[in-house]
C-alpha cells in the first residue's frame, strides 16, 4: 500500500479506507488521476510485483515465485511445499520509481 502523506489527506481515507494501492510506474499517471482527481479508475490498472520468500522448516530461506498486486493491493500465489512442516512466508516490494 502507497504510505506517502498525500494518502493521508481526509478524501482518499474516505475512498480507500483500507489504503492506497500501489501502480507500476506503467499505471501510476492514471491511477494517481483517479486517486486524487477523482478520475474514473483506469481500465489497464497493473500494479507490482511482490517477490514471495519462503523460511522452510529446516532454516533454508528461499524465493518461491512472484505475484503481482490487483487494485485492491492484494496478491497471491499458489504454490505446494516441498517438504513438511511450518513455513514464514515474507513478502517483498523493491518499490516504484514513484516511490
Amino acid at each position: 500500500m502507497d504510505i506517502s502523506a498525500g494518502t493521508q489527506q481526509p478524501q482518499q481515507k474516505a475512498d480507500f479506507p483500507q489504503g492506497i494501492p500501489v501502480a507500476s510506474d506503467a499505471s501510476m499517471s492514471a491511477w494517481m488521476s483517479h486517486v486524487y482527481q477523482q478520475q474514473p479508475m483506469p481500465n489497464s490498472f497493473t500494479g507490482v510485483p511482490v517477490q514471495i520468500n519462503v523460511l522452510d522448516s529446516n532454516g533454508n530461506y528461499r524465493t518461491i515465485g512472484t505475484a503481482t498486486t490487483d487494485s485492491s493491493g492484494t496478491f497471491s500465489l499458489t504454490w505446494t511445499p516441498d517438504i513438511p512442516g511450518s513455513y514464514t512466508v515474507i513478502a517483498n516490494f523493491a518499490g516504484t520509481d514513484g516511490n
